[in-house]
């Protein structure tokens, strides 16, 4: 579920269209392209993982999010704010070296052994997998909607009016 389409880049123009085109030729890879939302919550419910090597500095990712609230495992490096955005629910790929994320060879072949572990693990004992299934579903729930996130910009709001401590009173009282 990704293309360039969500942009406003016509097929034509991609210049991943060839990336594409290689998902859709390996064995057990469904490659749709970009789709709506209840569509895409409709699609995720069935899936197993999100396979996610992420070389970018994420600040905070909507596709682990959406992935998390249908309960797949994600796997993905420990860039940026990933760490923090799965908050333990799922597998990073740890980084070497005071924190630089490994490249080219060591990226790849370390992110498919943590795939293939984890799908493995997964395999042998499903009722804990299920179980993960559920502690990920719940804290997705929990913690990424909108009355959750306007708490969370609320009491920024409040710290920095009080000079980085917490206000004693709300700013929008409670109903």
């Amino acid at each position: 579920h990704s293309s360039m389409k969500v942009y406003g880049i016509n097929p034509e123009a991609d210049q991943y269209i060839y990336l594409y085109n290689l998902a859709r030729s390996l064995r057990g890879v469904d490659y749709i392209g970009s789709v709506s939302q209840s569509d895409l919550a409709k699609s995720l419910s069935s899936v197993a993982a999100l396979a996610y090597p992420s070389t970018f500095m994420e600040t905070s990712c909507i596709a682990v999010m959406e992935s998390m609230a249908s309960g797949a495992d994600i796997y993905t490096t420990s860039f940026g704010a990933l760490p923090e955005t799965l908050n333990g629910f799922g597998k990073l790929m740890p980084s070497e070296n005071n924190g630089v994320l490994a490249s080219g060879a060591n990226l790849a072949n370390g992110y498919i052994k943590l795939v293939c572990d984890g799908l493995l693990e997964a395999r042998a004992n499903p009722s804990a997998a299920a179980v993960q299934r559920r502690e990920r579903v719940e804290f997705a729930r929990r913690n990424y909607n909108w009355d959750a996130r306007a708490q969370q910009w609320i009491a920024l709001a409040q710290r920095f009016m009080t000079g980085g401590r917490f206000a004693t009173k709300p700013l929008i009282p409670e109903p």
